[in-house]
């Protein structure tokens, strides 16, 4: 997306409600299509909408998780939907708050634009007033483009997670 485009488009985030439930359903095909193709032994390529309509619904309706959305020129463009992780101290950490971001995801079309900067500074607004102590995310090895963009938003990599198919 060129300059001169985005000076005409109006940026903004908010809350999600029920009323972006279908525009949730259809950025949702560009994440889990990306899922599937990459990794085509976990993830389905289709989901169930009504299935996918609940699952915001509960997210949307959560004391303890949330659901926000990037809009350009008030369209829906954009999605991130976080939960509030809470773990109790231990005898080998200290007790933690965090608002865990379980997807972000942008419209192709609009990305670099700004909106996926835009919902994390929404995650971290959130995160003071639930008076969470950090933000954390997890992406997949082989999304080099978000690793990228969340480094560039100031968001450091910070741990990895090592599996083994059995």
């Amino acid at each position: 997306m060129n300059g001169t485009r985005l000076k005409k488009i109006r940026l903004g985030v908010r809350p999600a409600s029920d009323k972006d439930l279908k525009e949730l359903v259809k950025l949702n095909k560009i994440v889990q299509g990306w899922h599937a193709e990459t990794y085509p032994d976990r993830f389905k390529f289709e989901s169930d909408p009504k299935w996918l309509h609940q699952f915001f619904t509960e997210k949307i309706e959560a004391d303890d998780a949330g659901v926000f959305v990037g809009t350009a020129n008030e369209d829906v463009a954009a999605y991130m939907f976080f939960s509030i992780v809470d773990r109790p101290e231990s005898p080998i950490t200290y007790a933690i708050r965090r608002l865990h971001i379980e997807h972000i995801v942008v419209d192709p079309d609009f990305r670099r634009s700004g909106l996926a900067s835009a919902l994390i500074i929404a995650a971290e607004n959130v995160a003071q007033d639930v008076e969470a102590t950090e933000i954390t995310l997890d992406t997949w090895t082989a999304n080099t483009t978000a690793k990228a963009a969340f480094q560039a938003m100031g968001l450091i990599h910070e741990r990895s997670w090592f599996a083994k198919r059995l």
